[in-house]
């Protein structure tokens, strides 16, 4: 599905989105058959081959997910650069030891 928008005079795209349609067995929660599609004609062919790549990209990016591969170097070097930015350098964070000091020690004599 694409969507655009009229701004300044001319149409800009504001949504691509594809779906996604699975066929489950309510017997046992598994990939139901679904007989194959027959592309006919060039048009489905190529709407059919575009259903293909977008398949396979699915399955590589399911594969780089956060839930099952670490950040690389360089992704946990961008996250740290952000988590910088974020910081309020005119604070003098050597307030934040005298603050939460005292709530150490506390936590310190109850669990060690």
């Amino acid at each position: 599905m694409h969507m655009s928008q009229y701004r300044d005079g001319a149409y800009a795209p504001v949504l691509d989105a594809t779906f996604v349609m699975v066929a489950r067995d309510p017997e046992n929660k598994r990939a139901a058959f679904v007989n194959p599609l027959r592309p006919d004609g060039p048009e489905e062919e190529k709407l059919f081959q575009e259903g293909e790549a977008n398949k396979l990209r699915r399955v590589e990016l399911s594969t780089a997910s956060l839930l099952k591969v670490a950040p690389t170097d360089e992704e946990r070097k961008i996250v740290h650069s952000l988590f910088l930015n974020t910081l309020d350098t005119k604070y003098d964070q050597r307030w934040c030891l005298l603050i939460f000091a005292p709530v150490f020690w506390e936590l310190r004599l109850l669990f060690f």
